[in-house]
């Protein structure tokens, strides 16, 4: 399946509070059980204010014997949730997954490698921390990855128009995305693949415009040496 974590601020009646919660967008298991898509609520402990245990929790206690590892699928009507192992009925393909953070809040991954058509940019291996927050809908890199990115842009890709001369870079507005190579992110166990389409963002001004999607986050370094 695929979808977004989101970390936003919430309001509850007049109390304010910070959350994270999973948007599942689409999935690829072969069988869905009801006809249309659902969510099944899983997560942390949250004062929303009732304060209740998630219901993942208390099932999980209750079974002795199982793992941390689980399967579920989404249905109109009804869903699967499979404790403690791995339902391949309702698989499709390659298992992928990864870990997040131990003893943090919400979901936190380490990002192991940034990478252009799957060849890395960094000039040192670090992990980097990346937080999905649902009023942002651009990418924002650290300086010192930011700098890397772009180096390697008009190192690599200077024959592409609009990145020799910088322009890309300002947010200038380009007509054709299809030269540009893909961004690469990679967590433990997953490597995703971002093509130009999903990491440029359309012109409001301009309906055949695309503008660059990824960002200098000024001040803010996430750098963690291994």
């Amino acid at each position: 399946m695929s979808g977004a974590i989101v970390r936003d601020e919430f309001i509850f009646s007049s109390n304010r509070f910070k959350a994270y919660f999973v948007d599942v967008l689409n999935s690829t298991f072969d069988q869905i059980p009801g006809t249309a898509v659902g969510i099944l609520g899983m997560g942390e402990k949250a004062c929303n204010p009732t304060c209740i245990d998630p219901i993942y929790t208390s099932i999980h206690e209750s079974i002795t014997w199982a793992s941390d590892l689980f399967t579920l699928c989404f249905g109109y009507t009804t869903g699967i949730l499979a404790i403690g192992s791995n339902d391949r009925r309702f698989q499709n393909g390659e298992m992928l997954y990864t870990t997040q953070r131990p003893n943090e809040l919400g979901y936190t991954y380490d990002i192991l490698d940034v990478r252009l058509n799957n060849q890395t940019f960094l000039a040192a291996k670090s992990n980097y921390v990346a937080i999905l927050k649902s009023n942002q809908n651009r990418i924002l890199f650290p300086k010192e990855l930011w700098t890397q990115f772009k180096s390697y842009m008009m190192k690599h890709y200077s024959h592409i128009p609009n990145v020799a001369d910088e322009t890309v870079f300002l947010g200038v507005s380009i007509a054709n995305v299809t030269d540009y190579p893909t961004l690469d992110f990679l967590v433990s166990g997953i490597l995703f693949h971002l093509p130009p389409e999903q990491y440029f963002l359309r012109d409001p001004s301009w309906s055949a415009g695309y503008q660059l999607g990824i960002r200098n986050w000024d001040n803010v370094v996430c750098l963690t040496p291994n």
